[in-house]
């Protein structure tokens, strides 16, 4: 049995499932990027592909022409020839990327389909294209369950096809803690993009930093520099990923705001046993805040708005004595996020219909 799996870009939050799937003597998988590389995040470490599918570095460079060449090559290789036994595509809307993905739905070719989606705004065309792919898919691959209740509700699919654990790092290690002596530092690991709002979270901190001594805001990622200012201080440019674990372990608070479909930063700061102080539209709040008897941090409903993030710092401030427990229930709920666990249901998937 062979199986190929299209990733949009390398990231090394995917590497560690499909290193294992790899070694599944089951069946054979081969891994492919369209792109070299994540241009919102190049320089990070993220990983580059010499010889990705689309032959270029990014998706902004992918011209109309470029993405006709594309469409062709996905179809001849992946849904007209019978090279593969399932193929695994990443949910992406660009045309040329949703036509493989559909011929494969219509000709009864054997796929599968990873996706973040958490909530849907497409018309009545696109949702009646989604349902064919979704329905027909021998198992989709979400991230958390956010993604998961999205699939259920807005499209009835069965719980037993759907798998978790799309984006996995390593068990992020619990850092030796660098911030004690210092500012007591509230930590943001996200590049400044419209729907995360980071300007919003800056004036709510700056509002509470007037009432307290000795605190900081970080915030590290592409775009944020004009936010520094006060007790708001950034690192343009973000991090590169193997210095991670070193920028957590200044943190005494991680924080993070927005609409997203997921976090990968997020979830690695309850990895890194860190209180948490979330917006509640973040994706992966429906697994870290969910599980009962467990207080991982504090939720924010009011995100877009300073004076709620005022008051929730406010909160968080209070609940001093509780951060140890509240990170050591962040990193309980983080370990349901199991690389081996993960390997092993997208394995079952694989195996379990015939027809992939």
């Amino acid at each position: 049995m062979k199986v190929a799996i299209l990733r949009i870009h390398p990231a090394p939050y995917r590497e560690p499932v499909l290193r294992r799937l790899v070694e599944d003597v089951r069946f054979t998988v081969e891994s492919f990027s369209i792109v070299g590389e994540d241009g919102g995040h190049a320089g990070m470490g993220l990983g580059s592909d010499r010889r990705p599918l689309a032959g270029v570095r990014h998706l902004a460079d992918l011209a109309f022409g470029d993405g006709i060449r594309l469409a062709i090559r996905l179809l001849r290789r992946f849904v007209f020839s019978r090279d593969y036994s399932c193929v695994v595509w990443p949910a992406y809307c660009p045309w040329w990327l949703t036509l493989p993905i559909l011929a494969s739905a219509i000709s009864g070719r054997r796929y599968a389909v990873s996706l973040d989606t958490v909530r849907d705004t497409s018309r009545f065309v696109g949702r009646a294209f989604k349902r064919l792919i979704f329905r027909r898919a021998a198992f989709l691959w979400v991230p958390g369950q956010a993604a998961r209740r999205y699939l259920r509700e807005q499209y009835g699919i069965p719980a037993e096809k759907i798998v978790t654990g799309l984006y996995l790092p390593e068990s992020f290690p619990i850092p030796h803690r660098l911030c004690t002596g210092g500012p007591i530092t509230f930590l943001m690991v996200a590049n400044h993009v419209p729907n995360r709002r980071m300007e919003v979270l800056a004036d709510g901190f700056r509002a509470f930093a007037t009432r307290h001594e000795g605190v900081r805001l970080v915030l590290c990622g592409k775009g944020v520099a004009p936010l520094a200012g006060g007790a708001v201080e950034v690192l343009e440019g973000g991090c590169a990923w193997p210095s991670l674990p070193e920028l957590y372990a200044q943190a005494a608070v991680y924080v993070h705001t927005g609409e997203e479909q997921f976090s990968t930063a997020l979830l690695m700061g309850a990895m890194a046993e860190l209180p948490l102080l979330v917006g509640a539209e973040v994706g992966v709040c429906a697994d870290l805040f969910a599980q009962a008897g467990e207080k991982p941090g504090l939720t924010v409903d009011g995100w877009r708005d300073p004076e709620c993030w005022r008051e929730a710092f406010e909160r968080m401030w209070r609940h001093q004595a509780m951060w140890p427990k509240m990170g050591v229930a962040a990193r309980r709920c983080a370990a349901a996020f199991s690389v081996e666990r993960t390997a092993r249901a997208v394995g079952a998937a694989l195996m379990h219909d015939t027809k992939c």
